[in-house]
């Protein structure tokens, strides 16, 4: 995953705290004083402004990251498993970035053949739905340059 962080296609990942005594650190962590495990967290990176890739925010280059994204996510052996546009944010900035997030129910394998020819094909699905999205978005923007609207008013 420390690859696709460096690339830019997922937020930076600085480290993690483990096992904080939040005694050392009153009064601002009194919060989890009493709790019965210490506190833990993952250091990302900060975003300011970041916003989904949506219909107003779509562009082909936009997207066209997103597509690099995932494949970028599965060379590094990582199943996503929560493909959603939600999950795509276009980050301003010089360069600008579009990355995913929220991998919390990702699968990670240590090598292709830990992986196999399945996971091999969920990676295709994956590909396939991140396409779709762009289809979605496009499809979505196009009625309104027509003066149209999606609900039939």
């Amino acid at each position: 995953m420390f690859g696709v962080c460096k690339r830019g296609f997922v937020l930076r990942n600085y480290g993690y705290i483990d096992c904080l005594d939040p005694t050392k650190l009153q009064p601002y962590l009194d919060h989890f004083a009493n709790d019965q495990y210490n506190p833990r967290a993952i250091l990302l990176e900060y975003l300011p402004n970041a916003e989904e890739l949506n219909c107003a925010k779509y562009s082909d280059q936009r997207f066209q990251k997103a597509i690099d994204g995932i494949y970028e996510i599965h060379s590094a052996l990582i199943h996503h498993h929560d493909i959603y546009p939600r999950n795509i944010l276009v980050v301003p900035g010089n360069p600008e970035r579009v990355l995913w997030i929220d991998f919390d129910v990702a699968t990670t394998f240590n090598d292709k053949e830990s992986m196999g020819s399945q996971g091999e094909e969920y990676c295709k699905y994956e590909e396939k739905l991140v396409a779709s999205f762009g289809e979605l978005l496009v499809c979505s923007i196009l009625p309104s340059f027509r003066g149209e609207s999606n609900y039939g008013y």
